[in-house]
């Protein structure tokens, strides 16, 4: 059966991003004060979004939107790797540039805001009564009703006044900001569920 699949669902998130919750300046992981030579942290930080986004859209090509388990699991399987994404991050240390430590909390503050945009969602698709006529139009309405992240506007405002920030930004742009912002600015939700 053809399910009718959203634009939004697809998109939401690094997102997708998901109210603005910033984790602490000293970031989580073991990397969090190592200093990365700003080329080698973007490679590093397309591969690892890349990656993050290939295995998400993976999980939801055989998503059910009229079946609650089948949403559910793809949730659940979006906030583990939304969790395992932030995780990973942590380990990239940060942009060796000035400000490259606010620059990192902006990002970690959007994964946080990613991860925690899904399991809210997964949270209102399990309070829905699946027999329920609408169900399916209820499912795309939380996905639609998904917060979005800050993350560009935060970085644009650094750049704003800072040039190793600015180009920092437009090298992330060029290399794979394609995916990076379109995940996490506007969200990124499991394939099979796009329009």
């Amino acid at each position: 059966m053809m399910h009718r699949p959203h634009p939004r669902l697809m998109t939401l998130a690094a997102g997708l991003t998901i109210a603005s919750l910033l984790l602490s300046a000293c970031g989580g992981g073991d990397g969090g004060g190592k200093k990365v030579d700003p080329d080698d942290w973007v490679a590093d930080l397309c591969d690892l979004w890349v990656d993050s986004d290939d295995e998400l859209n993976s999980i939801g090509e055989d998503i059910d939107t009229t079946d609650k388990d089948s949403v559910l699991d793809v949730l659940d399987d979006a906030v583990n790797l939304s969790g395992n994404l932030r995780d990973d991050f942590d380990d990239l240390g940060q942009p060796d540039i000035e400000d490259g430590d606010k620059v990192r909390e902006a990002f970690q503050a959007s994964l946080e805001h990613r991860e925690e945009a899904f399991a809210e969602a997964r949270d209102k698709v399990n309070d829905l009564d699946e027999d329920d006529d609408d169900f399916e139009d209820q499912v795309f309405e939380v996905f639609e009703e998904m917060p979005q992240s800050d993350l560009l506007d935060d970085l644009e405002e650094l750049a704003d006044n800072n040039d190793d920030v600015a180009d920092l930004v437009d090298e992330i742009n060029a290399e794979c900001g394609d995916i990076i912002f379109a995940s996490v600015v506007t969200g990124s939700t499991p394939a099979g569920v796009r329009a």
